[in-house]
């Protein structure tokens, strides 16, 4: 019955919301659908370390060495103190927040028209916490993943708040989803997560066709079948993600 009324409410406010005000190119189209990834990857990376650093402090390192190699590293470090460092604040490490939010702050340059100082403010804020704390080379606490992920989710607040054309808040938050569906399955999670955030990708999709790939959607969302789905099988995890990676029309 809550879940109703949410879709309800939000259906009453999508068709309010101005649509195609701005007009996109397919460079647009794309920046703002990696942005909208690349945020959510940000919290959701900090947000697994935060969980590393609790189960390290609960003294379960059997569960810590479990959840750090489900995160992931493109680089070995040689223990845990340098490897929480490195997810943090290692530019060369392709699993890293900071080499996120770069990333994040590349696709926000090339929307200068799209992207209000509103929302360029956070990721800049982000961006320069990581940079002089990694310049610092400064040990990652509990506080600091909790500054740069308030950071992260003042963004989400800023592009509800301050973007209303209706087409750039669905490429924003279609590439928040898929990232967190991604991430995800990456962590192994439990299968009704993956669920909720899809059907949410659906409905999207219903609305705005015109922004997906139909072949490709039909395809993932055989994938994201209960039957089918398997986040331990590595070959399963990367066809997902490569999957998502051609959702937006080229």
């Amino acid at each position: 019955m809550i879940t109703a009324i949410f879709f309800i409410f939000v259906e009453t406010i999508f068709h309010k919301m101005p649509k195609n005000v701005i007009s996109l190119t397919k460079e647009k189209e794309n920046s703002l659908y990696w942005l909208g990834r690349y945020m959510e990857k940000v919290y959701l990376q900090i947000h697994n370390l935060c969980r590393c650093q609790e189960l390290l402090d609960e003294g379960k390192p059997q569960d810590y060495t479990k959840y750090y190699e489900l995160i992931g590293s493109s680089i070995k470090y040689h223990d845990k103190a340098e490897a929480r460092s490195g997810l943090m604040y290692d530019s060369r490490n392709t699993e890293s927040v900071i080499t996120s939010i770069i990333k994040a702050s590349e696709y926000a340059a090339k929307l200068e028209d799209e992207l209000v100082s509103y929302n360029k403010y956070y990721i800049q804020q982000t961006l320069d916490l990581m940079t002089r704390n990694a310049n610092i080379g400064k040990d990652p606490h509990m506080e600091d993943l909790q500054q740069a992920a308030d950071l992260a989710l003042a963004f989400w607040g800023s592009v509800d708040e301050r973007i209303y054309d209706q087409e750039l808040r669905s490429l924003l938050f279609v590439g928040k989803i898929v990232e967190h569906i991604v991430m995800c399955i990456k962590m192994q999670y439990k299968y009704y997560r993956i669920e909720e955030a899809f059907v949410r990708l659906e409905w999207i999709a219903a609305r705005l066709p015109e922004l997906f790939d139909p072949k490709v959607l039909s395809e993932i969302s055989y994938l994201l079948a209960e039957p089918q789905y398997c986040p331990k099988v590595e070959s399963y995890r990367k066809l997902v993600a490569d999957m998502f990676n051609r959702l937006i029309k080229a």
